[in-house]
């Protein structure tokens, strides 16, 4: 994990040419790297030269000029260190730099400003499906009011009542088909998951392709294979205080340690445990002699604890699908404990085996396994799924392909093909779903659900190519996306925080009044703390 890192270069002091030059700080680095790059060919030109001198004068040129080459082919690329050893006054770049040649550069640096800007627009349109619903009681009346709600509103379970949600998809109203009288459609309330999930794609390749470059093929699956599982852990100890410790909090009649499910007690120990190790991680950054690692296994513990949380919860999802088929009297070891954050870790597992494929081998098998699963949710795989959230494990395969999709519009974005692709998969969608009555619903990740969102993602993103020279001073959406995964878990506490703390039935009376002010309050300390983070170059990741 860098996050501790990258804090203590956070509060560094920056030398004042540092400041007086930051805007500029992207351009100075590669300008370090070009110089170190060219001192270190000279040199390494140099030491050979002086070896070729005392060698033999019998040599002939044709040697003489295969030992300048290989001599160049042995040219290695500068380190951060080195870069910053330069500079003279020992300023740490982030970690998580990557030097690569000019074409790679380049080309990386255009993509993260529109990747950043399309994950920003998710997150901020997160944060406030997730602030502004906790004052909803006073806050939804009037027209304006009934409005605002229906944005912030998923389409429920049953698809004959959009309880105020504003549908952008029809559900289908076929009463007695597999078990649901009616299938939900899919809201605008809908669509900023799949988004998300969606810009994780576009970096999956290059981040990838750079970690079998740098550790080889097996270590990059590896490294990522336990991310996703990280992602998992985390979901789940969340949900450790969020069904555990909050409900203890804040009803201690009804609930106690002794009451809770076996993966929940687990789940909730191991909040502490890991918040523990988070505090650890965060006081062994300022070890300036780290002669045991500290700091190293402090952040690695983190990593890898919250990895082996996740082959729990995903053993736990596992024996809950199974025991669905079976319906046993009493669960074993509860219901069902999914959301959003081990959502995401299962579709990036589900999606490592064709990350290696080429990008028009990924898109046939996508299409293939999308005509597949359609097949099976129209003839009852979809009353299984929707019993839990994002459809667990068997929803997790559609997840997985608007992953993938993500990875396919990335190596397309220069691509003449681009547009029409998008185009006439978002018709093909439509075409099912409005035309044919196939089903669309983020409840149990329907194949079309997937196919529309990932179609609609792949039109935003494009929107958002087009700006990759407009670079203002100030880049609100830049700033939020900068920090995706930290955004999320941070709101997500800060909502529990609020619940647990205030109450819900209190935020529930607060004023429209009082409201509105605590939202922007809200909104604007997130805003402000992207900037700091964005300005000061951190940036925080598993």
């Amino acid at each position: 994990m860098l996050l501790f890192e990258n804090i203590k270069n956070f509060f560094k002091r920056p030398s004042t040419k540092d400041v007086e030059n930051k805007e500029n700080n992207n351009d100075q680095v590669e300008a370090k790297e070009d110089v170190n790059v060219k001192d270190t060919k000279e040199d390494n030109k140099s030491n050979q030269t002086t070896k070729s001198s005392k060698s033999k004068k019998s040599n002939s040129n044709k040697d003489e000029n295969l030992k300048e080459e290989k001599t160049n082919d042995e040219v290695k690329e500068p380190t951060s260190s080195e870069v910053n050893s330069e500079n003279g006054n020992n300023v740490s770049l982030p970690n998580n730099l990557e030097f690569k040649d000019e074409h790679d550069k380049k080309t990386i640096k255009e993509r993260i400003l529109s990747v950043d800007r399309f994950k920003g627009f998710c997150m901020f349109m997160l944060a406030l499906s997730i602030i502004v619903p906790l004052f909803g009681h006073n806050l939804f009346v009037g027209d304006f009011g009934t409005f605002l709600g229906s944005l912030f509103k998923h389409a429920p379970n049953d698809g004959s009542d959009s309880k105020g949600a504003l549908i952008i998809l029809p559900g289908v109203n076929t009463p007695g088909i597999n078990g649901s009288a009616n299938i939900p459609g899919v809201s605008f309330a809908d669509l900023f998951a799949p988004m998300f999930i969606f810009a994780i794609g576009l970096t999956i390749i290059p981040s990838f392709r750079s970690r079998e470059r740098k550790y080889g093929t097996l270590r990059a699956y590896l490294q990522l294979a336990t991310r996703f599982l990280a992602l998992i852990g985390l979901g789940s100890v969340i949900n450790g205080l969020e069904d555990g410790w909050i409900d203890v909090w804040t009803d201690p009649a009804k609930h106690s340690f002794e009451k809770f499910s076996i993966q929940i007690k687990i789940y909730a120990v191991s909040f502490w445990i890991v918040l523990g190790l988070m505090v650890l991680s965060f006081a062994s950054v300022f070890i300036k002699t780290d002669k045991y690692k500290i700091k190293t296994i402090m952040a690695n513990g983190t990593k890898w604890y919250a990895a082996i949380m996740g082959l729990f919860s995903l053993y736990f999802i596992l024996v809950k699908t199974g025991e669905t088929f079976t319906t046993p009297t009493t669960p074993l070891y509860g219901g069902w404990v999914w959301d959003t954050l081990q959502n995401i870790g299962l579709s990036g597992l589900f999606a490592l085996p064709f990350i290696a494929l080429s990008k028009w081998a990924r898109l046939i098998t996508i299409l293939f396994i999308i005509a597949i699963m359609s097949v099976l949710y129209q003839n009852g795989l979809f009353a299984f799924a929707k019993k839990i959230l994002e459809g667990g494990v068997v929803g997790a395969i559609m997840w997985a392909m608007i992953l993938l999709f993500g990875s396919v519009y990335y190596e397309l974005r220069e691509h003449k093909s681009y547009w029409v692709i998008c185009s006439v998969l978002m018709f093909l969608s439509l075409f099912f779903v409005v035309g044919l009555n196939f089903y669309a619903a983020k409840r149990g990740g329907t194949p079309m659900y997937a196919l529309f969102t990932a179609s609609l993602s792949a039109m935003i993103w494009g929107i958002f190519n087009l700006f990759n020279n407009f670079k203002p001073k100030y880049d609100l959406f830049a700033d939020w996306g900068a920090n995706s995964i930290f955004t999320y878990i941070t709101l997500k506490l800060v909502g529990f925080a609020l619940e647990g703390g205030i109450g819900e039935a209190s935020l529930n009376k607060v004023s429209a009044g009082a409201a509105i002010p605590i939202i922007i309050a809200l909104m604007g300390a997130f805003t402000a703390i992207h900037w700091v983070l964005r300005y000061k170059k951190v940036y925080i990741k598993l």
